[in-house]
């Protein structure tokens, strides 16, 4: 987010911004562990996906201030609606077997039945999908790109919890170096949009 606020839209970074992204591209390196056992290409989909998040809200900030909440995210979940069609029928198409879906069963594996009470829950994830789409499209509208981005790494702490809570998988060394590089990277680009806020202006 810093580096498309920096390049895109012509946002000052400075030295504490430049820091939190180089803190934050290592803490995503220690996360992925590449060129070890646990790190594979499809790793670097989060990243990708991470890429795109970023510049779409690049582009709420610059290109969509006077647009309605209810628009854009209706916009957002009928992009994501569609990408996910195209994926699920390619992948339907391509019909992937052997080692490939027995180490990726998560992308790659049968689908499951749908049972009511799963349609229940699908339902209340969608309704948060929509409120929370909105609430982040108006936090874009109003701030810079990278102090609301830094409120974001937040989920961070949530996700630790739920894999306790609902997994049973404990966070490892790595995982957690990993985050704590990450949030505070989020932390020094906050810093830094704080002084740029209250330097006096000639």
């Amino acid at each position: 987010m810093a580096l498309l606020s920096a390049y895109v839209i012509k946002e000052a970074v400075g030295r504490l911004g430049w820091l939190g992204v180089s803190l934050g591209f290592v803490g995503v390196v220690v996360l992925l562990q590449p060129g070890t056992d646990a790190f594979s290409p499809w790793a670097l989909l989060p990243v990708m996906g991470a890429a795109f998040y970023a510049l779409a809200h690049i582009t709420t900030r610059t290109r969509c201030q006077g647009v309605p909440l209810a628009a854009l995210s209706l916009s957002q979940n009928t992009v994501m609606l569609l990408a996910g069609i195209s994926v699920s029928l390619l992948l339907v198409c391509l019909k992937p077997q052997g080692e490939m879906v027995a180490a990726y069963p998560y992308i790659f594996g049968e689908w499951s039945t749908v049972r009511p009470n799963d349609w229940l829950v699908l339902l209340l994830l969608a309704g948060f999908a929509v409120v929370i789409g909105m609430m982040l499209a108006g936090a874009y509208q109003a701030a810079p790109p990278s102090t609301v981005a830094t409120f974001e790494y937040s989920y961070l702490v949530f996700v630790a919890v739920w894999d306790i809570l609902f997994f049973d998988i404990a966070p490892t060394v790595a995982s957690i170096t990993g985050m704590i590089l990450v949030v505070t990277a989020g932390l020094l680009v906050l810093r830094r949009s704080s002084h740029t806020a209250n330097r006096p202006v000639a």
